[in-house]
């Protein structure tokens, strides 16, 4: 239901995982600290493949928080707003 309220909300997510590892993998050197938030009922989460990129460019300081939740968990939508 979520799924199809974010959709037809207009909801997309950018960059797309490919995308954000190919920027990453590019060129991205960090900041002082990159911090990947993962939860631990998502089914598409590349956090692990994002925090090896950015090992291997070797930004300072990347680690991951765990939170309990899904993909669409950070997604807020109005069931009014749905028609």
């Amino acid at each position: 239901v979520i799924g199809r309220a974010a959709s037809a909300a207009g909801l997309e997510f950018r960059p797309s995982p490919e995308e954000l590892l190919s920027l990453v993998r590019g060129g991205y050197s960090g900041t002082a600290r990159t911090r990947a938030f993962r939860f631990d009922a998502d089914a598409l989460d590349c956090s692990e493949d994002l925090l090896d990129a950015l090992d291997i460019r070797g930004a300072p300081g990347a680690d991951a928080t765990f939170l309990e939740g899904g993909h669409l968990s950070p997604v807020v939508v109005g069931l009014e707003d749905v028609s």
